[in-house]
């Protein structure tokens, strides 16, 4: 399996800035599902890296409601939860889920993750959880990627 590299840090870096769930738009899904990868960048020379992907098993995930103007997740309501499967793919109760914004919460390697996502069951999916990513990496970055999951 290849993963785009520069696409993926493309997207990145588009997660890198501080998310309230007022200043940005969030991606819309019609699931909060798929695989959870881990990309981790190792300088090899003068401004080149070797970059690493894992697949994060066994990991909670946390699915808070949004408020706006808020930042994730002290003081929100819990909507969801589950943990990552042995090849980490994973899916939030979309059945008791209302359309609206959702903060997705992960601590991996030490570090806390959020991403903003509105959730809204019936816009066509793009791909199907079996061919969506959700990735973390070791610069801060949470982003969706429709490709191949990680596991």
């Amino acid at each position: 399996m290849k993963w785009s590299v520069f696409g993926a840090l493309a997207l990145a870096g588009n997660c890198l800035a501080a998310q309230t769930a007022q200043n940005i738009v969030p991606p819309t899904v019609p699931e909060i599902c798929g695989g959870l990868g881990y990309s981790e960048h190792t300088p090899t020379a003068v401004n080149s890296f070797a970059e690493r992907s894992t697949v994060l098993r066994h990991v909670p995930v946390y699915l808070y409601v949004a408020r706006e103007g808020r930042k994730c997740c002290a003081g929100l309501t819990l909507a969801a939860q589950t943990t990552t499967s042995k090849s980490g793919s994973f899916h939030l109760g979309a059945t008791s889920l209302a359309v609206g914004q959702y903060w997705i919460f992960v601590k991996a390697h030490g570090r806390p993750y959020r991403l903003l996502v509105q959730y809204d069951p019936k816009t066509k999916p793009e791909q199907p959880c079996e061919q969506t990513s959700w990735w973390l990496d070791d610069r801060g970055g949470f982003w969706k990627q429709e490709a191949e999951p990680p596991y």
